[in-house]
């Protein structure tokens, strides 16, 4: 974006004037309350006259405006520009108020004193996550490489089809595995922030607690012992330490190298087991990052087809209980654990990819590997 640009939409925010009108003294709709000119001689006056300082927009002189954005406490306050300006890269400031601001089709808030995409109440309150424009614009048509040559796996607990790639690699251990295409959707839906589990069946979140990303190859979010096909209480124990978890993952553990082989079939379909540490690592080889690996629909090649989504994950902790990270990692469990209530995750986002420990009471995604023999 150059400079000009820049000033230019600047200097179209600077010049409205909002009157938000309260809808609580008249059983009316929202009414637009200003149309914006974008005539070119009218911008470049505008420009002559208006610079930006650290805390917004002032005029010639230097000193600070008052014609920053504004808005009452009004929920139906609307502004319509026939403008055709990006408003959130150029960081527009605002005053205060609830109003929402439609401008050039799309809709703001204000929020922290700048304009930012204005996001539906999610279906959840525990969710915090501003994930409407990412659903909005997420083109299903390049989920997977066309290119490719998929297989098909019906899944016969559920009736549920997905595609399988067969991935080569450069290990002599495993020179080649079939792996789902996308993430695994089985289970029971429940809601983020649910406290009472039946370990009887598998349960699952949907981001933002929207069941359109389990549907839409997301697929479900699954805790670390909903994975692996342990009780809930495993989740925050080390697994058979305890009569409420008393099967451990894997017996005969010595070296932390032995859990990168294991095959634990967890809530994969029978055959097939969830995705382990050295499958991780033979896809990805000596890559910087998981590019050739992730889907384009979140700006990868997709080379190898294996078409990773970044589908972010839902979180408990000390910050809260939420939905985030979507458009930015995709997130898988992994068998090893690293402490009584945290396990093992390959993670990777555009440019980097790594293994790291998570709580494992995160939802997170799931990829099934089919069964073979070690060579």
């Amino acid at each position: 974006m150059n400079a000009r640009c820049l000033f230019l939409g600047l200097a179209v925010m600077a010049a409205l004037t909002i009157a938000a009108c309260d809808d609580s003294s008249s059983g009316a709709g929202p009414d637009p309350v200003a149309e914006v000119s974008s005539s070119s001689g009218d911008l470049d006056n505008a420009i002559s006259s208006s610079s930006v300082t650290d805390k917004g927009i002032s005029s010639g002189g230097g000193s600070r405006s008052s014609s920053s954005v504004s808005g009452k406490n009004s929920s139906s306050s609307v502004v319509k520009s026939s403008s055709s300006f990006s408003i959130v890269d150029w960081h527009i400031p605002c005053e205060g108020g609830s109003g929402i601001w439609e401008i050039d089709d799309e809709k703001y808030v204000c929020e922290e004193g700048f304009l930012v995409p204005y996001i539906p109440p999610s279906s959840s309150s525990s969710s915090s996550a501003k994930t409407y424009p990412y659903k909005d614009k997420f083109k299903e048509d390049s989920v997977f490489n066309e290119e490719k040559s998929y297989g098909t796996f019906k899944d016969p607990r559920d009736g549920q089809e997905y595609r399988t790639i067969v991935i080569k690699t450069g290990y002599v251990s495993v020179p080649e595995f079939e792996v789902f295409a996308q993430n695994l959707n089985y289970g029971t839906q429940i809601k983020l922030g649910t406290s009472v589990f039946d370990d009887d069946k598998v349960e699952r979140f949907c981001y933002d607690d929207d069941p359109w990303y389990c549907e839409h190859y997301f697929g479900g979010l699954y805790s670390w012992s909903e994975t692996f096909g342990h009780p809930r209480a495993c989740d925050s124990v080390w697994t058979g330490t305890t009569p409420n978890c008393p099967d451990s993952i894997a017996k005969g553990i010595v070296y932390e190298s032995d859990w990168e082989d294991l095959q634990i079939q967890g809530i994969c379909p029978e055959g097939w087991h969830v995705m382990n540490e050295t499958e991780w690592r033979a896809m990805i080889g000596a890559d910087e990052s998981a590019y050739r690996a992730t889907s384009k629909a979140s700006n990868g090649s997709n080379g190898n087809g294996f078409s990773a989504l970044f589908g972010g994950g839902g979180y408990d902790d000390d910050d809260g209980c939420r939905f985030d990270n979507i458009g930015k990692y995709a997130q898988f469990w992994l068998p090893m654990e690293t402490a009584y209530h945290r396990a093992r995750v390959a993670s990777f986002e555009k440019s980097s990819w790594d293994y790291i420990s998570f709580p494992k009471v995160y939802g997170l995604s799931v990829r099934c590997v089919k069964d073979y023999t070690v060579n």
